[in-house]
């Protein structure tokens, strides 16, 4: 169990440093509750009878995504907007999207708590 975390620290790091090669910083976000338990975590699954309307955005997405046959460029996509607008449900759709799970060999679901923003240079 120690090896796998120790692993999946150095991809976290190797994620990060990443990131800042192409402009990502993190910052760090002033919680005005200190409680722990107020934080809203996701998971990747959503219950498809209960969202309408999305298809048009699945479909974009599942295209930006198997766009690239090589399997090691791996395409990065934002999904940004509002908060309530149903980024996270859109990205829980298609990361759940048979499409997707056939064309990826490995997915993993990543809550980030931070924000990153581009380098002001």
């Amino acid at each position: 169990m120690s090896h796998k975390i120790k692993t999946i620290m150095v991809s976290l790091e190797e994620a990060f440093n990443e990131a800042n090669q192409i402009g990502l910083w993190a910052v760090e976000l002033s919680n005005k509750s200190s409680n722990p338990e107020k934080i809203r975590l996701t998971h990747p699954y959503v219950d498809n009878s209960k969202i309408v309307g999305r298809d048009d955005d699945i479909s974009s997405v599942k295209r930006m995504l198997s766009s690239s046959d090589n399997k090691t460029d791996l395409p990065v996509i934002g999904i940004v907007g509002m908060g309530g607008q149903g980024k996270t449900t859109l990205a829980q759709l298609v990361y759940k999207d048979d499409t997707v799970v056939r064309h990826f060999d490995e997915r993993i679901w990543v809550v980030f708590m931070m924000i990153l923003k581009w380098k002001d240079y």
